[in-house]
């Protein structure tokens, strides 16, 4: 049976789905990142990064990175389909959303989250540090508009990891500090609204405690 470590409402939350989603037994271990249960020598141990989400398997060994979970979960549940076959263009079309999610959308939320980080306790600091991050962040979310087609998921008219990974940053961007200066994403918009009618993935979001 895996452990998935995760952090309610956190980036973990799209492994979360697709587990809930994977008909796979699994057991769940809370990791209150704002409370620092991340730094604990115990889940050190188990990711020596501190970060979530981390998914121990029954073997004992540990995955982490939300791509690499993602797809370790879809390719495990056999018959569910949370990702097309491995060598085939659509295959590569999913590992693509997953890299472009991971690497370009995700850390376009950072500066609008932890802009203390960046810019110290200077209310001034933080401010431009928001300016310039709400502008970064309307353009990782129209590109994402842009690169969604007619379908009602990310690739094709199923549903893969990829849509529960993308819905996790719908989320966000509802509470976002200056989401009202966000552009609109309508496509965007309607793949994570289909993804949040999912009866597996309404059982998640009352678990982690999330009001869409």
């Amino acid at each position: 049976m895996h452990t998935l470590y995760y952090s309610p409402g956190a980036c973990s939350l799209a492994s979360h789905i697709a587990l809930a989603e994977s008909g796979l037994a699994y057991r769940l271990t809370e990791i209150n990142t704002k409370n620092g249960d991340n730094r604990t020598p115990d889940y050190l141990r188990i990711n020596r990064w501190g970060k979530v989400p981390a998914l121990l398997l029954a073997t004992g060994e540990v995955i982490t990175e939300g791509p690499a979970i993602l797809t370790h979960i879809a390719d495990s549940a056999r018959g569910r389909a949370l990702l097309p076959e491995p060598g085939t263009v659509a295959r590569a079309r999913a590992m693509e959303w997953l890299a472009f999610l991971s690497s370009t959308v995700h850390p376009a939320f950072r500066n609008m989250f932890r802009a203390e980080r960046v810019a110290g306790d200077s209310p001034q600091a933080i401010d431009s540090v928001r300016e310039h991050g709400i502008a970064a962040l309307g353009a990782a979310l129209e590109e994402a508009d842009h690169r969604i087609g007619a379908s009602d998921f990310l690739i094709g008219d199923d549903f893969t990891v990829c849509d529960g990974y993308l819905t996790v940053f719908y989320l966000w961007s509802l509470r976002v500090p200056l989401k009202e200066r966000l552009p609109a994403v309508p496509k965007y918009a309607a793949v994570a609204q289909q993804v949040l009618l999912r009866p597996a993935v309404q059982g998640v979001l009352a678990l982690e405690r999330i009001k869409p």
